[in-house]
């Protein structure tokens, strides 16, 4: 895995992986996102995002197995202020 596949920090986020993290939010036949693209919707790092879904400060994040997810429509309904 290269470090090119990882990035971290916000600012490093492509404008691809946020277009595909928009249409992954928006899809329908999904009910869970990676973590990854929660952070990239959130415009967080992913450590950050997982300091705060520990502290259960991330709408929609959930516990599967060893690694978050977010679940699609509660972190929907935040991101577009519907709640």
């Amino acid at each position: 895995m290269t470090t090119e596949a990882w990035r971290r920090s916000p600012k490093d986020f492509t404008v691809s992986s946020k277009k595909q993290a928009i249409a992954d939010l928006n899809d329908d036949t999904k009910m869970l996102l990676d973590f990854r693209t929660g952070c990239i919707l959130l415009n967080i790092s992913t450590v950050t995002g997982h300091a705060m879904a520990r502290k259960e400060e991330l709408p929609g994040a959930v516990r599967v197995g060893h690694s978050w997810r977010f679940r699609r429509i509660p972190l929907r309904k935040f991101l577009y202020g519907e709640e």
